[in-house]
């Protein structure tokens, strides 16, 4: 059983190689269930911007896009690979992510490098109050 959603589920698509499930909800998010990980409740990635109901989903018959619609006009693009998500943050931030930044979008997960070719990024010193 693949549970997560605040409420309702409103679409569902599976990949074209049959890897990814993806569920989008009126709560605003949706869900992106790896269907190869031994656990994929667990692994699952969580999608979300706008707030409003994901009314409707397609991935690209090569599994690289997901694209979301909401009910307020938005579409979304979303990168599937995880090659494709590394690039895209190469050429959009050129570092590691800070510490604090890991710990907001990857919660409960320990810090580590993603982009080798960039040093890691340091914890900041705590300031001394005088």
């Amino acid at each position: 059983m693949l549970l997560g959603h605040e409420r309702g589920i409103r679409s569902l698509a599976i990949s074209g190689d049959s890897r990814w499930l993806v569920s989008g909800s009126e709560d605003g998010t949706a869900r992106l269930w790896d269907l190869g990980a031994a656990h994929p409740a667990v692994s699952a990635a969580v999608l979300s911007g706008g707030g409003a109901a994901v009314g409707s989903l397609l991935i690209s018959p090569d599994s690289r896009y997901l694209a979301t619609s909401d009910g307020v006009g938005a579409v979304r693009l979303w990168h599937l690979r995880l090659d494709d998500l590394l690039a895209l943050a190469r050429a959009v931030t050129g570092r590691n992510l800070s510490q604090e930044e890991w710990a907001l979008f990857f919660q409960g997960q320990p810090y580590r490098q993603t982009l080798p070719e960039f040093p890691i990024a340091q914890q900041p010193r705590p300031s001394s109050q005088k």
